[in-house]
C-alpha cells in the first residue's frame, strides 16, 4: 500500500490553491527544533516545525527560499509566508503553519584601514668608505612548468522519491526528490510536454487527468560535467467517486480512537462540532473534546466545521433561538474563548455546518409548529439564517443510498466540485448547498455498523453515472469498542467499532491507491468564501444577536427592570395543544428533566395517555393548583433512589427562548409551588456561560423544604448568590433525591 508520507510537506508555494495561516499561537504548538539554515548572506535561525514535517525537507526548501536574495521582503507572500511579531511562519498548499523560524541578514565586510605607524626617528648615519663597485652577472632565466589540467569528473542523477502508482486529478499532492553523486543541488521542473499538473518548488500538484513528466538536471561545476537528464512520467487519471468523511458532535473518542487511524492511512475528514458541549477546565463534558484537542484535529489536516452551539433540533425552535444556535456556533469557532487558550483563526475558517439531528426531530425533543405562540421558523427560514451566518454549505443525513430509491451519490463536475447550478445536481434534486444529503448515520443503530456495508455504499456511487463524477458523504459518531461500552462515548446506536473503523480505512486507502476514489473534505468539495464571523451586540445582558441581516432579537426571555421574565408556560398550561410538544403526548413546554445519580423516573399518566419520560416532564391536567381551580401542572415519580443521586423539574436550557437572560453580578429570588410525598425538596441551579455552554452551579439542599400532605401546596422561596462574570443564562427548578412523587406549578424568578 503506497504510504503518502509527505503529504504535509508540500512546497512553499502551493499555486492555485488558497492559504490558511493560523497565526503565532499555531505556530510554535506542538511543534520540534531543527538545525539553523544559512545561504549566501541570510540565515534561518530558530527553525521549528510541526510534527509531520521532517527537518530535512525544511531545511531543503528553506534553502530554497533564501537564495531569491533582496527579494524576499518583497516577495513574501509569493512563497506564502508572513512575518509575525518577528517571527516567518510558512505554511504548505491547503494546511495549517508547518513551520516558523527567524530571519536573519549579515552585513558586508566593510574596509577598515589600519592608522599608519608612527614615524621612527633616523639615526645620523656614520660615513662609511665607498667600495669599489664590482660587475653583476646577468642569471640564466628558469623555465616555468605549464599547469596540469584536471579532467572533470562525471556524475549522475537518481530520483530518491517514489512517485505514487495511481495519482488521481484533484487528489493527494506529490513531492518529488532527487539527488546527484556530485552532492550538487539538482533542479526539479515540469517538462514542457507535461499536462494536468502544476508544480511549485518540489511539489507536484494533479490539477486533471493527463500526463506529467518532472525533469531532473545538475548542470555541473568546475569540477563536475553536467549531468544527462532523468525524468520520472505519471499518468493521471480522474476518480469516479469522492468521499468526505464527517464526524459528528466532537466526542473525545474523534481523537483517542479514530485520529490515530486516520493519521495512521494518511486520510482526513470534516469534523461537524457542538460547541457548547465542548469540555472545559472544569470537567463538565468528559465525554467531548476539549478546545486544545479540537485545535490538534485542525493543525493535523483536518476541516473543523459547525454543528450548532446545543445541538437543538432546529424544527422546534424559533427565528431568534436558530439565529443564536448557528451565528454563535460559528462565532465561537472562529473566536475561541479566552479560557480556551486559542487566538482566533486557530480553528480555520469554518465554512460548513451539519443540522443536528439532520434537520429532523430527535426523540423526546418537542415539534412546537403552532405552540405557544412560537414562530417555529421554517425551512427556508433556516436556510436563510444559516446563509446570514456565513456558512457555504449545511449537510443533512440520509438521502443517499439507504436501502431506497434515493441517490447513489451527489453528481460532481469533471474536476470534483460540487456546483448547485450544474444540470446533473438539479435533475439529481441534489442543487441545495444547504441541504446537502448525506449517507444514514453509520452505526449499530442503522444496522450499517461494518466496513462491508459501508464499502457497498461506495461500490454503488462508482456506478451512479459513467458519464460524470460522483459525491460521497460518510456520516460517523462514536469509533470505540462496541463490546465494551465503558469505551464509547455517544448513546448505544451511534458507534462504529474500532476493528470496523480501521478494516474500512484501509480499504479506501488501497481504493484510493488503485485510482478509483479520493478522499476530499467538505470545504474541498463545495468551496465558496471564508466569510467573516458574524458576532453577537455587545450589550449586556441580552447578548442578542442583532448583527445578522433582516434578523433581530423579539423572542427571548429578558430582564425587564428589576424582574426576569418567567420562562415560557410557568404554569405548565399549553394553551394551543400540549398533544403536539412531543412525540408521546403531554409534554411540558419549556421543561425537562434533571437526573444525576442512577433514580428511576417512570411515566406518568395524563389525559394524552402514558408519557415514558425521556427527557422531558409530563403535564398532568386536572390538578386542583394553589389558586383553587383545577389546571395543568408538571409531575415525576421516582421509584427507585439512590444516596447522592436526584431527580427534579428545570426550565429547558436553551440559549434564550426558555431560559431567562439574566446579568452577572445580580442575586436572583426563585419561587415555585411544590407537593412532595418525598423529602428533601430543594432547587437545583444551573447556568450557562456567554458562549452558550451549560453548567451545574448550586442547589439549596443543605436548607431543604419538608414535604407536603395530601393535596397541600407548599411554596419554595431561595436568594441565590449573585451570578458570577461570564455566564448569562440560568436553568432552575425542583428536585427530590428519594422515592416519591413531586408536582410543581408556578415558576418564577425575580432579581
Amino acid at each position: 500500500m503506497l504510504r503518502r508520507t509527505l503529504l504535509l510537506c508540500a512546497a512553499v508555494a502551493m499555486v492555485g490553491q488558497s492559504f490558511l495561516l493560523a497565526g503565532s499561537a499555531t505556530a510554535k504548538t506542538t511543534t520540534r527544533s531543527c538545525s539553523s539554515v544559512t545561504v549566501g548572506r541570510y540565515k534561518a535561525t530558530n527553525v521549528r516545525v510541526t510534527p509531520r514535517l521532517r527537518c530535512s525537507v525544511a531545511s531543503s526548501d528553506l534553502r530554497f527560499w533564501l537564495k531569491q536574495g533582496s527579494n524576499l521582503p518583497h516577495r513574501a507572500t509569493g512563497w506564502h509566508a508572513k512575518l509575525v511579531q518577528k517571527t516567518w511562519e510558512m505554511g504548505y498548499g491547503h494546511y495549517p503553519v508547518s513551520l516558523t523560524f527567524k530571519l536573519t541578514k549579515k552585513s558586508a565586510p566593510k574596509s577598515d584601514p589600519k592608522p599608519a605607524p608612527k614615524p621612527t626617528p633616523t639615526p645620523t648615519p656614520t660615513p662609511t668608505p665607498t667600495p669599489t663597485p664590482q660587475p653583476t652577472p646577468t642569471p640564466t632565466p628558469t623555465p616555468t612548468p605549464a599547469p596540469t589540467p584536471t579532467p572533470q569528473q562525471g556524475q549522475m542523477i537518481l530520483f530518491t522519491s517514489t512517485m505514487p502508482a495511481h495519482p488521481v486529478a484533484n487528489g493527494f499532492p506529490y513531492t518529488a526528490r532527487a539527488t546527484a553523486t556530485s552532492g550538487l543541488p539538482v533542479a526539479l521542473t515540469l517538462d514542457g510536454s507535461s499536462t494536468g499538473c502544476s508544480m511549485s518548488g518540489s511539489t507536484v500538484s494533479f490539477t486533471a487527468a493527463g500526463r506529467c513528466v518532472i525533469d531532473a538536471n545538475q548542470a555541473g561545476s568546475t569540477k563536475y560535467d553536467a549531468a544527462s537528464q532523468v525524468q520520472q512520467s505519471l499518468t493521471i487519471t480522474q476518480a469516479k467517486t469522492v468521499v468526505t468523511l464527517t464526524f459528528d458532535d466532537g466526542y473525545e473518542n474523534m481523537i483517542t480512537k479514530a485520529l490515530p487511524i486516520l493519521q495512521q492511512d494518511e486520510l482526513h475528514g470534516t469534523f461537524y462540532i457542538i460547541s457548547g458541549a465542548l469540555n472545559n477546565n472544569n470537567n463538565q463534558f468528559p465525554a467531548y473534546m476539549s478546545w486544545n484537542q479540537l485545535q490538534t484535529l485542525y493543525q493535523d489536516g483536518n476541516e473543523i466545521a459547525g454543528h450548532n452551539v446545543l445541538h437543538e433540533a432546529l424544527p422546534q425552535v424559533n427565528a431568534d433561538e436558530a439565529i443564536q444556535e448557528i451565528c454563535q456556533d460559528r462565532y465561537d469557532l472562529m473566536n475561541p474563548p479566552a479560557s480556551s487558550g486559542l487566538a482566533p483563526g486557530s480553528l480555520g475558517p469554518i465554512t460548513d455546518m451539519a443540522y443536528p439531528d439532520g434537520e429532523g426531530i430527535a426523540t423526546g425533543s418537542p415539534d412546537v409548529s403552532g405552540d405557544f405562540g412560537s414562530t417555529t421558523a421554517s425551512t427556508t427560514t433556516i436556510e436563510s439564517i444559516i446563509k446570514a451566518c456565513g456558512y457555504n454549505s449545511a449537510r443533512t443525513v440520509d438521502g443517499i443510498d439507504d436501502g431506497t430509491t434515493n441517490l447513489a451519490a451527489v453528481p460532481l463536475t469533471s474536476t470534483d466540485q460540487y456546483d448547485p447550478t450544474g444540470a446533473a445536481a438539479i435533475a439529481a434534486n441534489a442543487s441545495d448547498p444547504l441541504a446537502l444529503p448525506t449517507t444514514p448515520s453509520i452505526g449499530t443503530i442503522s444496522n450499517a455498523s461494518t466496513a462491508a456495508s459501508v464499502e457497498t455504499w461506495i461500490g454503488d456511487a462508482q456506478t451512479v453515472d459513467a458519464s460524470s463524477n460522483g459525491w460521497l458523504s460518510l456520516t460517523f459518531h462514536d469509533i470505540c469498542t462496541i463490546a465494551n461500552q465503558a469505551t464509547c462515548d455517544s448513546p448505544a446506536g451511534y458507534q462504529m467499532d474500532t476493528t470496523e473503523f480501521q478494516n474500512l480505512m484501509s480499504w479506501l486507502v488501497a481504493q484510493e491507491d488503485a485510482g478509483n476514489i479520493v478522499v476530499k473534505g467538505m470545504a474541498q468539495v463545495v468551496g465558496g468564501p471564508n466569510n467573516p464571523a458574524v458576532a453577537p451586540a455587545t450589550t449586556s445582558p441580552t447578548n442578542e444577536w442583532t448583527n445578522v441581516t433582516g434578523w433581530t432579537q423579539t423572542g427571548l426571555s429578558a430582564v425587564t427592570g428589576t424582574t426576569a421574565t418567567p420562562a415560557v408556560n410557568s404554569t405548565f398550561s399549553d394553551a394551543v395543544n400540549p398533544g403536539n410538544w412531543y412525540a408521546g403526548p403531554g409534554g411540558a413546554p419549556c421543561y425537562e428533566l434533571a437526573e444525576s445519580g442512577s433514580n428511576t423516573v417512570t411515566s406518568a399518566t395524563n389525559t394524552f395517555g402514558t408519557n415514558s419520560t425521556g427527557a422531558y416532564v409530563p403535564v398532568v391536567t386536572g390538578v386542583t393548583d394553589p389558586g383553587g381551580t383545577a389546571g395543568d401542572v408538571g409531575q415525576i415519580q421516582v421509584t427507585a433512589a439512590s444516596s447522592g443521586s436526584d431527580a427534579g423539574i428545570i426550565t429547558l436550557q436553551d440559549l434564550g427562548e426558555c431560559s431567562p437572560i439574566v446579568a452577572a453580578g445580580t442575586a436572583y429570588t426563585l419561587t415555585a409551588n411544590y407537593q412532595s410525598t418525598a423529602a428533601p425538596v430543594f432547587f437545583d441551579v444551573y447556568i450557562r456561560s456567554d458562549t452558550g455552554s451549560w453548567m451545574y452551579w448550586t442547589d439549596d439542599s443543605a436548607t431543604p423544604f419538608p414535604a407536603t400532605t395530601g393535596t397541600a401546596w407548599g411554596t419554595a422561596t431561595w436568594t441565590l448568590p449573585a451570578l458570577p462574570a461570564g455566564y448569562d443564562g440560568i436553568s432552575y427548578g425542583l428536585a427530590i433525591q428519594s422515592s416519591g412523587t413531586l408536582t410543581v406549578d408556578d415558576y418564577s424568578l425575580t432579581g
